[in-house]
Formats: structure tokens, sequence, C-alpha cells
């Protein structure tokens, strides 16, 4: 896979551009979690999300071969429209669960190999022949650390590889925040047994008339944001992406004093057009630009001049500890959750 020049401009001023004529909605906001929606206008690429397609009957996920290979799954768009994979969209079934390890525009009348990272390290035997939509889409500070490290390989591999280490350990350490379990250590189990709590935050988040995206503030730091090119396709997946976001908000206590969202949000959103880029091909159609600086990092999804799908995030993965000075922090809290309280 070939790598065009750092710093693309075209791409690089057309993301800076739906950055700049996004505009910030009003915020939405349930205990320490606030959530801006984004705001644009229609755009004319049409395509089906995942989950659209796999109801249509017209998107088949399945083994690359029988013995299956733990980063690969084939995909096959049998519809005559384009289908969005989103990167973190979980895939259920067949030998063991997997997320996405980018966004992929698949083409019409195709079949894709298509790069993921396992989310169920228990299991490898067949529960189904192929896959369906989970219906989850892995938290978004797990979504950033897989990022990370799928653009650093990108750029030094020229493949979206992740580091699959990393994805269990993380999956491992919610599990132990959350206070889950699952016998196969699967990310899935575990955010189910959140259905309730996340079902009081999802009714507090509604998405809004001209919506194509949002931006998560969690006890006044930005968390990240996801943007989509199309209104229809982000009402699709709304409920995914806000629980991708409740999930890291249920892991965290709410702080008495936290900086103001208000002014957080939109800061965010204006240091983001100032990431440096670099472009790949993208597996499917487009490029795949991936996008880094100081305080945010992400990775945009281009095809035919449209950025299909954005999402940035807010450096947690460049600041935080190690993967085993994680766990013993997620063991110290799950302990405090435990001792009785006065």
């Amino acid at each position: 896979m070939e790598t065009h020049t750092d710093n693309t401009p075209t791409h690089a001023a057309l993301i800076s551009s739906w950055l700049e004529t996004t505009q910030l909605g009003a915020p939405q906001t349930h205990r320490h979690l606030t959530l801006f929606p984004l705001l644009r206008s229609v755009n004319g690429l049409v395509y089906q999300t995942m989950g659209e397609a796999f109801r249509a009957g017209t998107l088949q996920v399945q083994e690359v071969s029988s013995g299956g290979s733990v980063p690969d799954l084939q995909a096959i768009n049998t519809a005559g429209l384009p289908v969005l994979l989103l990167d973190g969209e979980e895939l259920r079934g067949a030998k063991q669960n997997r997320v996405l390890n980018t966004s992929i525009l698949l083409a019409a009348h195709s079949k894709l190999v298509v790069p993921v990272s396992c989310t169920e390290s228990g299991r490898w035997s067949y529960s189904r022949p192929d896959f369906e939509d989970s219906r989850m889409l892995m938290s978004a500070k797990s979504r950033e650390f897989k990022q990370k490290r799928v653009s650093e390989n990108m750029a030094r591999v020229g493949r979206p590889q992740s580091n699959q280490g990393e994805v269990w350990a993380r999956i491992q350490e919610e599990t132990m925040n959350l206070g889950g379990a699952s016998h196969t250590s699967a990310m899935r189990d575990v955010y189910e047994q959140q259905a309730g709590k996340m079902e009081e935050y999802q009714r507090a988040f509604t998405a809004l008339e001209g919506q194509c995206g949002l931006l998560a503030v969690l006890n006044g730091k930005p968390l990240g944001c996801d943007l989509l090119s199309r209104q229809e396709a982000y009402a699709s997946v709304h409920s995914k992406l806000v629980q991708s976001y409740v999930i890291d908000a249920l892991q965290e206590l709410p702080l008495p004093k936290t900086q103001d969202a208000q002014s957080t949000g939109p800061a965010f959103m204006a240091a983001a057009r100032h990431c440096t880029s670099r472009s790949f091909p993208a597996v499917g159609l487009g490029a795949d630009v991936r996008m880094d600086s100081a305080i945010v990092s992400g990775a945009a999804l281009v095809v035919e001049h449209t950025v299909v799908h954005m999402s940035l995030f807010a450096g947690n993965a460049s600041t935080s500890p190690d993967p085993a000075e994680r766990m013993q922090s997620a063991r110290r809290r799950a302990e405090s959750r435990r001792r009785p309280q006065n």
C-alpha cells in the first residue's frame, strides 16, 4: 500500500473546511457527560450504513476461510449502493466477535477483505456461520487507543493493523472498571450488562434534525467527536455513537468542579483544524487520512471530495500510562467500588 505525500493539501484543506462549516448545536447534558450535536447541510454522496445493509439483507460478512483469520474478515455487498462500515463497529458471530480497524466505504456489488480486531478472546469456534450487526460500538477511549496504533502501523508497514494485545487489555480494564463478567471475555457481554444505565443516558441524548455528528465532553474535558456526511446515516448510528461515549462516562465518577463544557467543546473543534495529516489509499473507496497534533488525533475517510466519516479524540492514548499500570489502576478503582460507603 503506497502512501501519499504528508500533509496532502486537498485532503487537509477539505477536512479543515468541513470542521469550520460544522455548527455546534445546543449541548445536552446528563450527569457528568455533555454531548454537542454537530450540524451541517446534507451531502449528495449516498450510501447505506452497516446496520441498514444488514437489515436489508444486502451485506454479508464472514470468515475469510473455514479456519478463519483473526485480523481479517470478508465483506460482500450485493446492493447497488456503497455500505459504510464504521471504525469500531462490532460484528457478532462466526468464530469470535470483531471490531473494524478503520472506516470503510464498501463499493456497490463488491467483495472485500476488511481489517478487524478481536473483542472476544475466550472463543474460537463457530457460534453461527457468518456475522451480524452487534449493535455495539467500541468505547471512545478504546477506539482512540486502537486508532492510534492503526495510524502508526499504516505509516510503518502500510496496513491498518491494531495492537491486538492492547485491544484485549483495554477490554479487560473496562470489564474491571464496570464490574462486569463474560465467560468468553466478550466486550459485548460487559456492555450489555450496563444496558439499564445506558438507557438512562440514551433518553437524555436525542438526535436532532440536521444532526450529522456529536462532540463529547466528560467532566469538563473533551473526549472526542464523530462526524458523518449524511444526516440519514448519522440517525442510523446515533445510538451506537452515544453508547460509545456513555461507556467511558460509566467508568468515571462525576467531579464536583469541572471546566465549562460550553467553552471546552468549541475549543476542541478549533484545535482539530490545526492537525497535520497524512493520506493513504483507503480499504475500499477513497482515502484514509490520519490526523495528529499535540492535543488532537484522528482519522477521516474521504471519498469524492466528501468527508464520509471523521473521528477525533483528545489525546488519551498518547498520555495514558502503559497497559500494566492502567490495569493496576483499574483494580484499585474496582476495589474502591466494593468497599462499603460510610
